[in-house]
């Protein structure tokens, strides 16, 4: 016999949606949820850079002309990089007077201001010499050591002009540093950035420029520590050692070693890798 339908077939038909709606509830919500969670993972996250640039050496009198260092500027500006970090010696310093330091460390705030990049610098031998130039650095770059976290990766700056440290980063600072790299955890995505090289390298002129700091090497090696970006050698220098990249850019202004040439890095950060270029204010690759 052909069922007839009454009036509430239509209200069971409904009822029976509504508990389907129900039981794809959870699952529409884990396939939200898994989306939200790609997008957040390493692997998808979005790539950004940031610049590194060191030994400008403003007031030396035997610096190039024109200045390159306005020109480095104007070039990060126009890069797109989020943050820029400057790896020493800023300034020529081996002033006699303080008023002649005070005049490096206008010039050099002069020059930064037209920088458009939020930048964090390390210290270099050439900015500490001279009368007041310690009160002359730190009111201009603040102080160092310092820890800057920035789009889930922890950049660390260090000086290597700590005195009677012969140029290492030693005792407390070393400790300071280890705490720091276990709060970041191991997961790669930290970098170290300081004046004078973790290995130095050799050169015609002077040979070697400062000491090698196997020690600290041992502690960067533990803590998983991506990359180091040293300056004080004025050339560009890369190496791996150990699973960490050691680049040394100091071509920002000062007199180049033999191989030298004026030069800043750009590093793309992308799924965790780094990856670095050379910009050569000659325009050569």
């Amino acid at each position: 016999m052909r069922r007839i339908r009454g009036r509430d077939d239509g209200h069971l038909r409904g009822d029976r949606l509504a508990a389907n709606r129900d039981r794809t509830a959870p699952a529409r919500l884990r396939l939200a949820v898994l989306a939200v969670l790609l997008v957040l993972s390493p692997g998808c996250e979005r790539a950004w850079t940031f610049a590194v640039f060191g030994d400008s050496g403003i007031g030396d009198p035997d610096a190039p002309r024109p200045p390159v260092f306005p020109r480095i500027v104007t070039a990060i500006n126009g890069s797109g990089a989020e943050l820029a970090f400057f790896t020493g010696d800023l300034v020529y310093g081996r002033s006699l007077h303080w008023s002649e330091t005070r005049a490096q460390y206008g010039l050099a705030r002069e020059l930064l201001r037209d920088l458009s990049v939020t930048l964090r610098a390390v210290p270099g031998n050439h900015d500490l010499e001279g009368p007041g130039s310690d009160k002359e650095y730190r009111d201009l770059c603040g102080e160092a050591p310092w820890v800057l976290q920035h789009r889930g990766w922890t950049f660390v700056g260090l000086t290597t002009e700590e005195p009677r440290a012969n140029g290492l980063v030693m005792g407390e600072q070393l400790h300071w540093l280890e705490a720091r790299l276990r709060e970041a955890g191991r997961g790669g995505r930290a970098v170290v950035f300081l004046h004078r090289p973790v290995w130095p390298t050799p050169n015609a002129r002077y040979g070697y420029l400062s000491l090698p700091q196997p020690e600290l090497h041992r502690v960067l090696v533990e803590a998983g520590v991506k990359a180091v970006f040293a300056g004080h050698e004025h050339h560009f220098h890369l190496e791996e050692r150990d699973g960490i990249r050691y680049v040394v850019t100091g071509g920002a202004g000062q007199p180049l070693l033999e191989d030298g040439n004026h030069h800043w890095v750009l590093v793309e950060v992308r799924r965790g890798r780094l990856l670095t270029k050379v910009v050569r204010l000659d325009g050569a690759p």
